[in-house]
């Protein structure tokens, strides 16, 4: 979805809210997959051949798991809150 996002936007020149209308999601939606991929420097030249999983590599590394998540330690807010009282 995201290429289909960058393509409408950059290939067919559409609005954010004709792409969110065509493919049934949010402009919001639509603002962040156009906003990330500007920020990467991207073209649609670039990334026209890529697959869907290349592109959220791309922009989404910790979908793509490149970045594990990393579970917070609840112990560090426990002694903030002890501390405090």
């Amino acid at each position: 979805m995201i290429k289909d996002v960058i393509r409408l936007n950059w290939h067919a020149r559409m609005s954010h809210e004709q792409i969110a209308t065509a493919l049934k999601i949010s402009k919001g939606a639509v603002a962040k997959y156009v906003g990330l991929a500007s920020a990467a420097g991207l073209e649609w030249e670039a990334v026209k051949d890529w697959t869907e999983r290349q592109l959220t590599a791309a922009l989404l590394p910790r979908a793509s798991g490149a970045q594990p998540f990393v579970e917070p330690d609840g112990r560090a807010c426990t002694a903030s809150l002890t501390a405090r009282a």
